[in-house]
C-alpha cells in the first residue's frame, strides 16, 4: 500500500485546505465539503511530532483561510498594499486557529489513545466557536457556511446554529476517511446515516413550520451608489438619488421603507439640511423609514460617534440603534477605549464607538430589529434581538467595497442561516448588492443581482415564536467547548495516575 511521506503529507494539508476554502465560494461547490478535509485528517491522523503537527495545521488553515477570504485584497476603499497586507495577517490570525485544532486533537490522541478520531467533531466545533468570539472574532468562516445552497440538512440550525453544521460536515468526512482506511462496510451505513438523517430531519422541520402571526408590507432599496460617488460628490445629491430610486418602487401599501447601511452619510441630528430634506420626503407619505447613519451622540463628558440604525417618520429621527460589532481594524481599533493612544492609528480605517444597546424599533405595532453589515455573520447578535421580541430582521449593509464576487454572494448567504436559527423573516437592504428576502425557512424569495440599482416590495410574514437556538442560544457549541476541555482534563488525569 502507497504511505506517503511527510513532505507529501504536507502537500495534502495544502490540497485539502485549498479545496475547503472552495467549497465557500459562490459556485454551487459545497458538496466538496462533505470530502475535502479527509486529506488533512489522513495527515494529523498519521504524524507524530508536535512540530509536524503544527506544520500541518499551519499548511492546512493558511490554504484554506488565503483561499477563502482572498478577495480582501480586492477591497477598494484602501491602498492595493494595505488590501494584501489585511488579507494576510487575517488569514494568519485564522490559521493560528486550526494550528489549535491539530495541537489539541493530537494531545488528546497521543495521552489517550482509546479516544477514536470522532472526537474530531467535536474539536473542530469547539475551536471554530472560540475563533468567533470576543473583538477578534470572525465567524464569517465558519465551515457550515458552505452548505447554504442545501436547504434540508441546514435545517438543524434551529437547534445548533450554524456550529451544528460544521459538526455534520465533519462528521461525513470522518466516516469516509474510516470507510476508505478500514474498508469495513458498518463504516458505509455510517456514513450513510449521518448524511442522510439531517435531510430526513430538515424535511420534517419545514413540514411543521408555526403559522405566521402577522404581515408588512416593506420596500427596499438597493441604491448601487459606488464607493467614489457614495463619499465624493456630496451628501444631498447622494439623498436625492436615494429618494428619487425609493419613488418609482414604493407601493401605496409600503408600511416600512428600507436604506442600506449608511445611506445617509451626515450626521442625522446634527445636519438639519439633511434631515429636513428626509422629513419633507416622508411628509408625503404614511410609511417609516430605516437607514443607515453616522451618529453623534453627546454625554456630559464626551462626543461618541456611532455607525447607526435610525428609524425616521415625518417628525425626524425617532430612535436609533448603535452597531454593537464594528468590523476589527476597518471600523473599530480594537482595545483603543482601554489605550486611548491606539484612536490616534491611521491606516485609513475608520473607529467608530461598540454600541452596547439591543435596540428594538416598532412600526404600526410590529416589532423588529436591525443590524448592520458584518453584524448578520454573528449569530449571537442576532438571536438577542428575536430573544428580546424583534418579529424580523432587516439587515442594511454596504458592500460596495467589493465590486465583483465571491465576498458579496459569501455575506449575503450567511442571513439564510440566521433567518433558520430564528425562523424570521431576513430582509437585507445592500447598496451595491447582494439584496435579498429570506422566509423563515432559509429559503430566498426575492434577490437581487450585484450592481444594480433597483428595489423590492413585498408583504414579509412575522413570526413570535422562539426557537430552540433563540431562546437557549450556543448551547452546542458550549457543549462542545466543554467536552473539549473534559477531554484535556481525562487526559491529565490519566497522566498523572500513569
Amino acid at each position: 500500500m502507497f504511505s506517503p511521506s511527510v513532505n507529501q503529507k504536507f502537500i495534502l494539508c495544502v490540497l485539502s485546505g485549498f479545496v475547503t476554502g472552495l467549497a465557500h465560494h459562490p459556485l454551487s461547490l459545497g458538496f466538496l465539503a462533505w470530502i475535502s478535509l479527509i486529506p488533512f485528517l489522513y495527515s494529523i491522523q498519521s504524524l507524530l511530532t508536535y512540530k509536524r503537527i503544527i506544520s500541518a495545521g499551519f499548511l492546512f488553515g493558511f490554504s484554506y483561510s488565503i483561499t477563502q477570504i482572498f478577495w480582501l485584497s480586492m477591497n477598494i476603499g484602501t491602498t492595493p498594499l494595505i488590501a494584501k497586507i489585511t488579507m494576510i495577517s487575517a488569514s494568519l490570525y485564522l490559521t493560528i486557529f486550526h494550528i489549535l485544532f491539530g495541537v489539541i486533537f493530537f494531545r488528546i490522541k497521543k495521552v489517550s489513545p482509546w479516544i477514536g478520531i470522532w472526537v474530531i467533531a467535536i474539536i473542530w466545533v469547539a475551536v471554530e466557536y472560540l475563533k468567533s468570539l470576543g473583538l477578534l472574532g470572525f465567524p464569517w468562516v465558519v465551515l457550515g457556511n458552505t452548505q447554504w445552497e442545501y436547504l434540508y440538512p441546514i435545517q438543524l440550525s434551529e437547534y445548533t446554529g450554524v456550529y451544528g453544521i460544521s459538526f455534520w460536515v465533519i462528521l461525513i468526512n470522518i466516516g469516509l476517511f474510516q470507510l476508505f482506511k478500514l474498508r469495513e462496510k458498518k463504516y458505509l451505513f455510517i456514513t450513510i446515516l449521518i448524511f442522510a438523517l439531517p435531510f430526513v430531519f430538515g424535511k420534517y422541520l419545514l413540514s411543521n413550520l408555526p403559522p405566521s402571526t402577522n404581515k408588512m408590507n416593506i420596500t427596499l432599496i438597493q441604491p448601487n451608489l459606488h464607493l467614489s460617488d457614495k463619499w465624493g460628490r456630496g451628501p444631498i445629491k447622494n439623498l436625492n438619488h436615494i429618494i428619487e430610486t425609493s419613488k418609482i418602487f414604493l407601493t401605496d401599501s409600503t408600511e416600512l421603507l428600507i436604506w442600506p447601511e449608511t445611506a445617509v452619510t451626515t450626521f442625522l441630528r446634527v445636519d438639519s439640511k439633511t434631515e429636513v430634506l428626509i422629513r419633507d420626503f416622508l411628509q408625503e407619505n404614511s410609511f417609516d423609514l430605516l437607514t443607515g447613519f453616522p451618529e453623534i451622540v453627546k454625554t456630559k463628558d464626551e462626543k461618541k460617534y456611532y455607525n447607526s440604525i435610525g428609524l425616521l417618520n415625518n417628525d425626524g429621527v425617532i430612535q436609533s440603534y448603535q452597531k454593537i460589532h464594528p468590523v476589527p481594524m476597518a471600523e473599530h481599533i480594537p482595545f483603543s477605549s482601554v489605550f486611548p493612544s491606539l484612536k490616534k492609528l491611521n491606516l485609513g480605517q475608520a473607529n467608530w464607538d461598540i454600541g452596547e444597546n439591543y435596540t428594538l424599533f416598532n412600526t404600526n405595532d410590529i416589532t423588529y430589529s436591525g443590524v448592520i453589515c458584518y453584524e448578520s455573520t454573528y449569530p449571537s447578535l442576532v438571536r438577542k434581538f428575536v430573544e428580546k421580541g424583534a418579529e424580523f430582521i432587516a439587515v442594511l449593509v454596504n458592500d460596495g467595497w467589493y465590486e465583483t464576487p465571491p465576498e458579496p454572494q459569501q455575506h449575503a448567504s450567511q442571513s439564510i442561516f440566521r433567518a433558520i436559527e430564528n425562523r424570521r423573516v431576513v430582509v437585507r437592504s445592500a447598496n451595491t448588492g447582494i439584496s435579498m428576502i429570506i422566509d423563515s425557512s432559509g429559503e430566498i424569495l426575492e434577490e437581487t443581482t450585484l450592481n444594480e440599482k433597483v428595489g423590492i416590495s413585498s408583504t414579509i410574514h412575522l413570526f413570535k415564536e422562539l426557537t430552540f437556538y433563540s431562546k437557549y442560544g450556543d448551547v452546542f457549541s458550549w457543549i462542545m467547548l466543554i467536552f473539549t476541555f473534559g477531554l484535556l482534563g481525562i487526559k491529565l488525569k490519566r497522566t498523572e495516575i500513569d
